[in-house]
């Protein structure tokens, strides 16, 4: 997808609980809302998903996993040998909005477009700035997502219940 999923599903949340900012940036999830879990899943096996997964995206999609993710890292930096690839730039889009932040504009040479959608977390707290997107892969304690930060673009695990942003890979 070109744009971030903006799909009102309870327990979804607006970026400052402002309507007008899911219009923008799409709507912020965390992870077993993401997932289309029941949050009775927290550390179950009984739960476990299988890649690819659906989630919340619509049919004929699904939420990238690490190695989908890691994909499109080291195609935007074909020079990248580790985890840290300086891609962001080239995903992001050349708007205005990352300029209210201490990030510049990106080139958006492959049509990603990403904006500074900020994350959420303790309940009704947000972070602007960065974006950070779920990944349908996890270890035992925590949720694995993908960040673009300064011209940076990484993944990185941390807990499941903050509120990151969800975009969408074609079947």
């Amino acid at each position: 997808m070109a744009e971030n999923l903006d799909y009102n599903v309870s327990g979804s949340k607006c970026f400052f609980l402002n309507n007008a900012n899911c219009e923008t940036y799409g709507r912020l999830y965390d992870w077993f809302t993401a997932m289309d879990l029941p949050s009775g899943c927290q550390y179950n096996s009984l739960c476990a998903i299988g890649t690819p997964h659906r989630g919340i995206c619509p049919s004929g999609w699904h939420i990238p996993s690490n190695a989908d993710w890691d994909v499109l890292i080291k195609y935007v930096d074909p020079s990248c040998t580790d985890n840290v690839c300086a891609s962001a730039t080239k995903l992001k889009a050349n708007s205005p909005l990352w300029d209210e932040y201490y990030d510049k504009r990106g080139t958006d040479d492959f049509g990603f477009s990403a904006l500074p959608s900020g994350y959420g977390y303790g309940g009704n707290r947000f972070i602007y700035g960065d974006v950070r997107y779920w990944s349908a892969t996890r270890s035992v304690s925590y949720a694995s997502y993908m960040t673009m930060s300064g011209s940076n673009a990484y993944i990185t695990n941390y807990y499941d219940s903050e509120f990151y942003s969800v975009r969408c890979l074609k079947d």
